[in-house]
């Protein structure tokens, strides 16, 4: 009987530390999946950044090509004016 016992004590310990390793196991997995998915976050976040400035960019350029036509119209027309006084 006490040998029943004995037996049943460590059958018990090995069920708990094996659960305990499965949990050990479990949090382990979700701290690598959390890592994971910040990485995939945080590059988003730099691809969509880098979008954005090049947007801007874009925007940028289109006004400042435009300022220099109408500042080119401008400077012939006042040139124009110069010239037929």
């Amino acid at each position: 009987m006490i040998r029943q016992r004995l037996m049943m004590q460590q059958t018990l310990q090995e069920k708990l530390a094996f659960k305990e390793m499965q949990k050990q196991q479990e949090k382990e997995e979700e701290e690598a999946f959390r890592k994971t998915t910040m990485a995939m976050f945080a590059e988003d976040d730099r691809i969509e950044q880098m979008n954005d400035r090049k947007q801007r960019m874009k925007q940028l350029e289109h006004f400042l090509r435009n300022f220099s036509v109408k500042m080119t119209c401008i400077t012939s027309m006042k040139i124009s004016e110069m010239f037929s006084e």
